[in-house]
């Protein structure tokens, strides 16, 4: 099936990431978005990984697409839009002239990524502009400074959107000023957030106020907020999320799988109340209407007290759920139920899997079946379920880990 315009996808890491300790995002980040190519597009992966080249020559011969849909960098840099930049840009022009028929999808845009992408003035980002990534695409973006009043585009002042209490902190100063003042609020406990960080890394929970004297930012700023009394169900913490692209909502609501604070997967359909579902879908249209992005992002909410709580704003870049809703709609379009899951401490390789897969007859195919989004042992990776319904798809995860021991 042709599409209106070509993709060409280049999903790697953003700079502010490598103060984190999340080791292999610069190659999981963009190896989970190959099972989402379709006939024509073309990705960037970074070299020098075996893990990431057998996966790439797996979903090749599995799903059907072409070796020449991807182009590699050496991987010397951490920032694949460096090696981009350095590497490929001849072949890009090549390939892409000056971009006309194009769509550029990246993970998110930063500078590095502007330096090369703007050799191809004709083609489309899918992505918000470096002005609006630098004003709204942190977590700065859910609460004022301490000491100030809420400031414009802050969440925290969008009336309809309901955000737990906090302050955005730069430093030591701050951070005792926002305890002094949720203190007085009559908060006890408190959680730290890097206002950069992603899937969870960083979050602290302190319940005595004096670690924060000694606290070192190792992720740089952060938000200190109060610390929710979050609702549970039969899977764990209640915790939903919502994505799209621009000011358009992408279908229903997913639950997020959480283990500890860190992402670990998505499941469709909600658990939640549909009551539950329309508050969550009016704050993030409220929200969406104030800071008007242009590219994808995605709001995670928590259950307190029975109400969605807008927790964490994922804005200017994909988030963990838009590989799984891209799939989904590419290769398994009005699927009923979807569950991906993160898998730890593989043992075997992405071939052998999908042959045992194929012995329990859930290898993925004519829109139903299990598929690794990403499979990368030893970093990351990740399994996607396609099935009638949420019951349909736990058994394939449960079929799934046995083929995995």
């Amino acid at each position: 099936m042709k599409h209106a315009k070509r993709r060409l996808v280049v999903c790697g890491a953003r700079p502010e990431f490598a103060l984190d300790a999340d080791a292999g995002d610069n190659y999981y980040l963009p190896a989970r978005m190959l099972a989402t190519l379709r006939e024509g597009d073309v990705v960037v992966l970074p070299g020098e990984n075996e893990a990431l080249q057998e996966f790439a020559s797996f979903v090749v011969r599995t799903i059907g697409l072409c070796a020449g849909q991807i182009l590699w960098t050496s991987g010397k840099n951490y920032l694949l839009d460096a090696d981009i930049g350095y590497e490929l840009v001849p072949e890009l022009v090549r390939l892409l002239g000056d971009g006309s028929g194009w769509e550029i999808l990246p993970y998110g845009v930063h500078s590095e990524f502007l330096r090369w992408a703007k050799r191809f003035p004709e083609a489309s980002i899918l992505g918000d502009d470096e002005g609006w990534v630098d004003a709204f695409a942190s977590k700065r973006i859910l609460h004022p400074a301490p000491g100030t009043a809420n400031g414009a585009g802050k969440l925290a002042s969008v009336p309809g959107v309901r955000v737990a209490r906090g302050y955005a902190c730069n430093n030591r100063d701050d951070l005792a000023r926002a305890e002094r003042l949720l203190q007085a609020a009559g908060v006890a406990r408190f959680v730290v957030k890097p206002i950069f960080g992603a899937t969870g890394e960083g979050i602290r929970f302190v319940d005595n106020p004096a670690e924060l004297g000694a606290y070192e930012f190792p992720m740089g700023s952060v938000v200190l907020e109060e610390h929710l009394a979050v609702d549970e169900n039969r899977n764990g913490v209640i915790a939903p999320s919502v994505q799209f692209i621009g000011k358009h909502v992408l279908g229903a609501p997913f639950d997020q799988l959480v283990e500890g604070v860190a992402f670990a997967g998505n499941a469709h359909p909600s658990e939640t109340s549909e009551r539950f579902q329309q508050d969550m879908l009016v704050q993030t249209r409220a929200a969406l209407n104030a800071i008007a992005p242009t590219g994808p992002g995605g709001f995670d909410f928590l259950s307190v007290k029975r109400k969605p709580v807008l927790v964490d704003p994922n804005l200017g870049r994909l988030t963990g759920a838009h590989p799984v809703r891209l799939f989904a709609h590419h290769r398994a379009p009005g699927a009923e139920a979807l569950l991906s899951w993160k898998i730890h401490g593989e043992k075997i390789g992405v071939d052998e899997l999908w042959r045992r897969l194929e012995g329990k007859n859930i290898a993925f195919s004519n829109g139903r079946g299990v598929f690794p989004l990403c499979y990368l042992p030893g970093l990351w990776s990740m399994l996607l379920a396609v099935g009638s319904s949420r019951s349909d798809v736990e058994r394939m995860r449960a079929e799934t880990n046995e083929c995995l021991l």
